[in-house]
């Protein structure tokens, strides 16, 4: 966990104390044992009930322990949602996979005389490939909307940046989005240079921006940090007076 992984955190939290029971449910969905499908499943809920609780306990008893970025993220009820439903589709995902595996083996209770049908195996695992199925049209639609999300901010990073390399001395040192609080979503940036970027400016950068990927209208905010670059030779650009200094 130390190593700040996303994956390693979300499998570590939750997934890698659950294989047994999961693996319980699988075989007991394959055998068509309802008896040992409810314990499989009972003993899953506990189990899951029992590791958020140790993780708190330990959370409680252990808070002086340094916490990466990924630990920290996950309290952020956004985050938290996402880890749930991540786990939730690595949960089935494993079930399912693990009674296919067992079909595809021929496994078999003491009281079949052969594999189960396919149309039996289908019915069976029914709620798990329904399961699956919604949660491909969920998460599908939740990565296209990440990766048009990526591509806004990326290719906006990179606007910007061109149209501060078009002004001398200009640094572009930090971007942020966000959604705001009114109609507009907004573009935070803070620049160094030896001039302020003037209004006038401002709003031709801001015309310049990739379109919002759901269609809302983009302010440009410039928070600017006034900066002096000294050589042996003196100062840098203090003969520009000028300030068109671009963001």
């Amino acid at each position: 966990m130390e190593a700040d992984s996303p994956a390693v955190i979300i499998g570590a939290m939750i997934i890698a104390m659950l294989l047994g029971p999961i693996a319980g449910v699988s075989l007991a969905l394959v055998d068509s044992n309802t008896k040992h499908l409810l314990k499989g499943l009972a003993t899953l809920a506990v189990g899951a009930a029992g590791v958020v609780v140790t993780a708190l306990a330990i959370g409680v008893i252990h808070n002086d322990l340094p916490l990466t970025a990924e630990m920290l993220a996950r309290g952020h009820h956004q985050l938290a949602l996402g880890a749930f439903l991540l786990t939730f589709t690595n949960i089935v995902a494993i079930q399912f996979s693990s009674s296919v595996v067992l079909w595809f083996t021929g496994f078999r209770g003491i009281s079949h005389t052969r594999g189960l049908s396919l149309m039996t195996f289908l019915k069976t695992n029914s709620v798990s490939i329904l399961i699956l199925a919604v949660l491909a049209v969920v998460l599908t639609n939740s990565m296209h909307e990440t990766m048009g999300r990526k591509m806004y901010e990326s290719t906006t990073k990179y606007a910007l940046q061109q149209e501060c390399l078009g002004s001398e001395g200009c640094y572009l040192a930090d971007v942020r989005f966000s959604e705001g609080t009114g109609k507009n979503a907004v573009i935070s940036d803070v620049v160094r240079g030896p001039n302020p970027p003037n209004p006038e400016r401002i709003a031709a950068v801001e015309s310049k921006m990739p379109a919002h990927p759901k269609g809302r209208p983009i302010e440009l905010r410039v928070r600017y940090v006034p900066t002096t670059t000294i050589t042996r030779d003196g100062v840098l650009y203090e003969g520009d007076e000028t300030p068109h200094a671009a963001p």
